[in-house]
């Protein structure tokens, strides 16, 4: 009569037998094959690097727009893509344009009650809304912007904000 392996043996075994399998499955990847080998060595290697800068995550600005004020979240942002989410919080239909200036807040150029844009750099822009959230895309690179609203005599009742691009 044969003894009854312990719980022990049978372990060892099933071990053994995992092992001599995984080498088996190891040795016939790799047998003769460098292209495998330098192709799983390459992927490592991407799969390793940092992101690119581009991937950069855009910066995401609210501004708010409210009788008789434009208020970005921040008076400043990273140079490169923006995304400018603005809520028009007031009674009033109201428009953004983003004017590159380093003219000071209230000397824009007037053409009657709005500021002349023949006569300014305007960079963007969302049309009159009532209501609600609009968002955009922008690029813009480093320098001095102002918010404007430029619905007739809006600019002049104080709707003006700075932002720097940094």
């Amino acid at each position: 009569m044969r003894p009854v392996p312990s719980a022990r043996h049978l372990r060892a075994v099933a071990s053994g037998a995992m092992v001599a399998g995984a080498l088996a499955l190891l040795g016939g990847c790799g047998s003769g094959n460098a292209d495998a080998t330098k192709d799983a060595t390459r992927v490592e290697t991407v799969a390793a690097s940092p992101a690119p800068r581009s991937a950069v995550v855009a910066a995401t600005l609210p501004v708010q727009l409210t009788e008789w004020s434009v208020l970005p979240a921040t008076p400043s942002v990273r140079a490169g893509e923006v995304i400018m989410a603005v809520a028009n919080l007031g009674q009033a239909p109201h428009d953004l344009v983003i004017v590159r200036s380093d003219a000071p807040l209230r000397e824009l150029p007037m053409a009657g009650t709005r500021v002349d844009e023949e006569r300014v750099s305007i960079v963007g822009r969302f049309q009159e809304f009532k209501s609600g959230v609009k968002e955009k895309h922008f690029q813009l690179s480093s320098g001095r912007y102002l918010l404007i609203c430029n619905i007739p005599a809006h600019y002049q009742q104080g709707m003006v904000a700075e932002l720097t691009v940094q």
